[in-house]
């Protein structure tokens, strides 16, 4: 049917558009058993941390479907000087092409993010992950976060 491609094909544009212009609305709560949850119910939970990678699960315990794109870029932060700063690739320029993972009801999925590509391998120090994940029903950004340190 014509009608349901070209509303999919407006979705995946509206998904695209998300992706490259940013968040409406950010929802960020952090819980005291070493995840990190939102009002959405979605967590994040890190699984193995090296100098050159972590290893994280997205846990969808609701009914809603979500999207995350891939782990393209750097989504570190290093505190240093008393808060957060971005930390900086050791590349000069870089480009991703705009993908969009599902987490579907009721389930969860595995992912390791090779930070290495984009910043070497880290030095001791405490460091903050973030991964943003996209609700579409509701048109919401929200950002997952976790923090961890190497020694």
């Amino acid at each position: 049917m014509p009608y349901i491609k070209s509303y999919q094909a407006v979705l995946v544009t509206a998904v695209i558009l998300i992706l490259i212009c940013g968040a409406w609305a950010v929802v960020n709560k952090v819980n005291n058993d070493g995840r990190n949850s939102t009002d959405s119910g979605v967590t994040m939970t890190i699984q193995k941390v090296t100098q050159s990678s972590i290893s994280y699960t997205l846990e969808n315990p609701t009914g809603k479907e979500y999207g995350f794109g891939g782990d393209c870029g750097p989504f570190l932060y290093v505190y240093k000087n008393e808060s957060w700063e971005y930390a900086e690739p050791i590349v000069d320029s870089w480009t991703c092409t705009a993908l969009m993972y599902t987490i579907m009801p009721h389930s969860e999925i595995n992912r390791t993010y090779n930070y290495h590509i984009w910043l070497g391998e880290l030095p001791k120090g405490y460091y903050k992950f973030q991964k943003e994940i996209y609700d579409l029903s509701a048109n919401e950004t929200i950002i997952l976060e976790q923090k961890f340190s190497i020694s």
